[in-house]
């Protein structure tokens, strides 16, 4: 009843310092408190610190396996990132943003609000000529297709990626569209071009000294060898 009586902006004041008392409070565990922290900045109407610790408060419940609640989160980001200047740097946060959610329908199997969020992001690459990021996006866009066995459509997305990777020199893009396409070309049951794909993509994970892609990239080794019945070599 008290708080009722408040005018909003005191409410937006007092919010603000109830934001800040936690902050210099549980400095040392802040990460317990982002939530309410996102809470008490967003009524303040700081967007930079509600932005901030949504963003943190969505990482946390992702690590949690708290996915509904992850995207609830990442949908109130996005009104905070509405309230700030129209830049280039908000955009950018939007975007991540959206990938963010994107990845999050992927978890979920929610195929049809994973490419509306895909197309969003297209249009929203295309005209700033971010050609890293739009590779990214078809990647992603031909893993989509892949799943749903749209074939052709996702060799057309993977092979853009491949493409612009390689104009911008960007070995880890180009790998990441080749080991795509790899799994595309198993799930088409091309072994022997899946093998190719997987390889030249291993040959990258050697030269960038990636440990953890050198693994990925055997392990699917494996599979596809197995596939073509080369079992001495895929052990």
């Amino acid at each position: 009843m008290a708080y009722e009586t408040l005018l909003l902006q005191r409410r937006k004041v007092l919010h603000g310092l109830v934001g800040e008392a936690i902050e210099e409070i549980y400095q040392e565990r802040i990460e317990e408190q982002v939530d309410l922290l996102y809470h008490h900045f967003s009524l303040a109407e700081n967007w930079p610190k509600a932005l901030r610790y949504g963003r943190q408060a969505t990482e946390k419940a992702i690590r949690l396996s708290q996915f509904h609640e992850a995207i609830t989160m990442l949908e109130k980001v996005q009104a905070c990132l509405l309230q700030l200047p129209e830049d280039q740097s908000r955009q950018e946060v939007l975007i991540d943003v959206l990938l963010e959610q994107e990845r999050l329908y992927e978890t979920l199997g929610q195929r049809e609000r994973q490419q509306a969020i895909i197309h969003q992001i297209l249009s929203l690459l295309q005209p700033t000529g971010d050609p890293a990021r739009l590779a990214e996006v078809y990647v992603r866009q031909g893993d989509l297709y892949t799943l749903l066995r749209h074939f052709t459509a996702a060799a057309e997305v993977l092979d853009k990626s491949v493409r612009i990777s390689r104009n911008i020199s960007d070995p880890i893009g180009e790998r990441n569209a080749l080991r795509s396409l790899g799994l595309l070309h198993w799930h088409e049951g091309k072994n022997e071009e899946a093998l190719e794909r997987i390889e030249e993509a291993l040959k990258i994970d050697r030269q960038q000294e990636d440990t953890e892609g050198i693994v990925g990239e055997l392990t699917n080794l494996g599979t596809v060898l197995r596939n073509l019945e080369q079992y001495e070599r895929a052990q």
